[in-house]
């Protein structure tokens, strides 16, 4: 049952018809505009890492990247049940199978 329930599940979400459970929320941090100052490197290494976090802000959304790790993580835990489920299944009918020969 573990098996086939996590199979339904993870069908549902990957066609759409449920979403994802939410585990992550990594809302969109305001980045300030900073002028490029070259006093010294470590004022320069600042505004470029600013630079690059706001570029790639602005081309990748952060509900991609929530959806992206929500579905990774349900990935994850759905091979773990399928995982354990077979585990299962398999000292069960090795049980069965000890018990059919006495």
């Amino acid at each position: 049952m573990i098996i086939i329930w996590s199979l339904y599940f993870s069908f549902r979400v990957f066609t759409g018809q449920v979403e994802p459970p939410s585990l992550f929320d990594m809302s969109q941090k305001e980045i300030e505009e900073t002028g490029i100052s070259f006093n010294n490197e470590q004022d320069l290494e600042e505004s470029v890492k600013a630079l690059v976090g706001s570029q790639i802000q602005n081309m990748v959304p952060s509900e991609f990247i929530n959806k992206l790790f929500d579905l990774m993580a349900l990935s994850v835990f759905v091979g773990l049940l399928i995982f354990g489920g077979g585990k299962v299944s398999l000292i069960g009918t090795k049980l069965l199978n000890r018990h059919s020969h006495d």
